[in-house]
């Protein structure tokens, strides 16, 4: 389950570009699912026995693509808005019944050029002492 906000939308004008906000959550557990009465096996998988929790889940996410001009002309021959560049930033926790929960932040920035993708990512779950840092670079046709 989540939602997404995007700012001018709603009436927030101070913001160049496009702002995103969005929540997220997830509950994870198991079970297993009976067989019918002829012994064939249900279509759908339908919990009728006890479920047994593994985790939960919680992140917020902010997006923020800024308007950014390009200098020349495009093949249409006209100048306008360009979002080619992405700051994204993800707060999350995760929570176990039986040990200790893990939170995990990442940050990242992406840059899209004519045939490519440069991105740039920084995260970690034990903060502050263990990070992860990577770089892609995407050939597009």
């Amino acid at each position: 389950m989540g939602f997404a906000v995007r700012l001018p939308i709603i009436g927030i004008q101070q913001v160049p570009g496009s702002l995103g906000f969005n929540l997220s959550g997830s509950v994870k557990g198991l079970t297993s699912h009976d067989v019918s009465q002829d012994g064939m096996l249900l279509p759908y998988p339908i919990p009728l026995n006890d479920w047994d929790f593994q985790s939960i889940r919680g992140a917020c996410e902010l997006t923020w693509s800024p308007n950014i001009r390009r200098t020349g002309t495009s093949q249409a021959g006209t100048q306008g808005a360009l979002r080619s560049v992405q700051f994204r930033t993800r707060l999350g926790y995760t929570g176990y019944p039986e040990k200790d929960g893990i939170w995990d932040i990442s940050g990242s920035l992406t840059s899209r050029f004519r045939q490519s993708r440069l991105s740039l990512r920084a995260e970690s779950t034990e903060l502050p002492e263990k990070w992860n840092w990577t770089i892609s670079w995407n050939m597009e046709k």
